[in-house]
């Protein structure tokens, strides 16, 4: 007597790739997005907007979105409004840096040893460290110069866009 084996399900050598349901990750969709658009900066009440024109909600990774508009008179003016606000955000933050900058190194010069900094960086396996060790300005001696690029950048922009205005 032979017993055959008959399996309820077929078998196959191919691996199914049949999801079972779908979970959508708002937060990657938000990072993609800003991949496409650019760099958001504030804008209206609870809004994003980017260098294409393009809006996003500030509050919610899965948006709302809304695009640019379609008269180029408007589009022109909300990317005039988009320079001109990432220029005052970035000259602020590029101020504040180099008064920082400036009072450490004014703090530094009236002491006798350097300066402690702590450090907090996740290791290897996970765990938060805490290291102290000598003031090094270079980090933000480094975003103070990406962001003096960054002003220059802006201002470029904004002599494209208001030919009449070229001195911001």
């Amino acid at each position: 007597m032979t017993i055959r084996f008959v399996p309820a399900v077929p078998i196959t050598t191919e691996k199914q790739l049949a999801p079972l349901s779908v979970r959508l990750d708002w937060k990657a969709y938000w990072r993609r997005f800003q991949q496409e658009h650019g760099e958001p900066v504030p804008y209206g009440d609870g809004r994003l907007l980017f260098p294409d024109g393009w809006q996003y909600s500030a509050l919610r990774y899965g948006g709302p979105e809304w695009p640019p508009p379609t008269d180029p008179e408007e589009l022109l003016a909300l990317q005039r409004t988009y320079w001109r606000t990432r220029l005052a955000v970035v000259t602020a933050e590029l101020r504040g840096l180099e008064r920082q900058v400036a009072d450490l190194v004014e703090l530094q010069r009236v002491k006798s040893v350097p300066l402690q900094q702590v450090l907090r960086y996740n290791a290897t396996e996970g765990k938060a460290q805490v290291e102290r060790v000598d003031l090094d300005l270079s980090a933000l001696q480094g975003r103070i110069a990406w962001l003096r690029q960054d002003v220059t950048d802006c201002q470029a922009q904004l002599a494209r866009l208001e030919p009449d205005h070229a001195e911001v």
